[in-house]
Formats: structure tokens, sequence, C-alpha cells
């Protein structure tokens, strides 16, 4: 059974660290910050980032390992995926939040993203080893549980939130069957959630349908 090797992974990092300075354009762009909502997908974004990174690393591990089994190769690969995919998720209460191992939370707020990526490099060397052991437990099967849903399989409820993420006005357009301004609003909105083109199309005539039957604002 493949097991990602957390030396390796470390050690490539701070290889990237050599070539990237990842605090650099650290949640500066305006359109991230117009918005709180937007803020915090923004945010969860940049910690589903740092998994994409860390299975890049992993599958150049992977890869080392099975250069001549692409099945076993392709299998590990999805699960990784599969596991970034499944990882906002959403409250009760609707909020959204990215658990990690079972043991780090981030809920979206900046300072924790500062707190554990930016300002303290041994913070930054402790989450990776986190994801790399819920990467593991993965590739075991065992999951780590967590009754609520991902945002990203829960199709109504995340276009339900991101009808309450764009401005009222732009959705005010929508009914007089003007879609420009809030078509604008959308795509920054799946730029920052980092949905595919794909998926955008799905979700934007789902929220498109809502809206024209929709007869109040106060989701």
């Amino acid at each position: 059974m493949f097991q990602i090797d957390k030396s390796f992974v470390v050690n490539s990092y701070k290889d990237y660290l050599q070539k990237k300075d990842v605090g650099k354009n650290y949640d500066n762009d305006s359109q991230f910050n117009k918005n709180k909502g937007i803020s915090i997908y923004s945010v969860l974004t940049k910690i589903l980032d740092m998994y994409k990174l860390i299975r890049k690393f992993s599958l150049v591990q992977a890869r080392k390992e099975y250069i001549h089994d692409e099945e076993e190769f392709e299998k590990i690969k999805a699960a990784l995926h599969t596991n970034i995919r499944n990882k906002i998720r959403t409250s009760p209460q609707g909020s959204l939040y990215i658990t990690v191992n079972g043991n780090i939370s981030f809920s979206g707020d900046d300072e924790e993203y500062k707190k554990w990526i930016v300002n303290d490099k041994n913070k930054t060397f402790s989450l990776i080893r986190n994801i790399v052991d819920e990467f593991n437990k993965t590739l075991r099967g065992e999951e780590i549980k967590d009754s609520n849903k991902p945002l990203l399989n829960d199709e109504r409820k995340e276009s339900i939130y991101i009808i309450n993420n764009i401005p009222k006005e732009h959705i005010d357009m929508c009914v007089n069957g003007n879609f420009d301004k809030f078509n604008e609003s959308f795509q920054r909105l799946m730029i920052g959630m980092g949905i595919e083109e794909n998926e955008r199309i799905k979700i934007a005539e789902d929220i498109k349908d809502m809206i024209l039957v929709i007869s109040g604002w106060d989701l």
C-alpha cells in the first residue's frame, strides 16, 4: 500500500519556498475584499491550494514508485483529488470551514491563514504533516468522520450561499432580465472559489432558475 513520505513532502515544500514567496500576494486582491463571503471563500481556497501543492509533491513520489503501474498510480491520484474536493464543508448554520486531519480547523478567517501559512514556517510544516497524515488515511481507506456535507457536492446550498454573496442590486437586475452585472459578480466569486468552468455553467443555471422564482431576497 502506498504511503506518502512526510520528509519528502516537507523537503519538497522547502525547495518550493526557495522559488516562491507564498505570502507575497496574500489576500490583497480587491475583488476578494469587497465582500465578506467572497473573502471567506478566498481564504479557504488558499488552504485548498496548499492541499493541491502537497498532492502534487505526493504524486511525484507515487510516480517513482509506480512508474510501471499506471492503473495504481491513477487510483492514488483520484483518491487524493476526491479528498480535496470534499474539504470545504458547510455547518448546519451555513458557515463554511475546512478541518485538516481532524486536528486543525479553518473558518475562512484571514488571521488563521497568516498564522498557519504566512507568519510561522514551523506551523506551516506542522500543517503539511497533518495534510500528509490525512492523505495517508485516505489511501488506507480510513474515513475522518464529519457529518456535514461537502460544499461542492451540495449544489443547492452552494447556490443559496452564492446568491447571498452577490450584490442585491445585481440580483434585482436579473428579475428584469439583465444578467450582465450578475455574470460579472458570479465569475469573480467562482474564481475565488476555484470552481472549474464546466461546473460554473451548471451552478449558474441553477442560480438563475432560483432567482426567477424567489419572491424575497432575505434568504
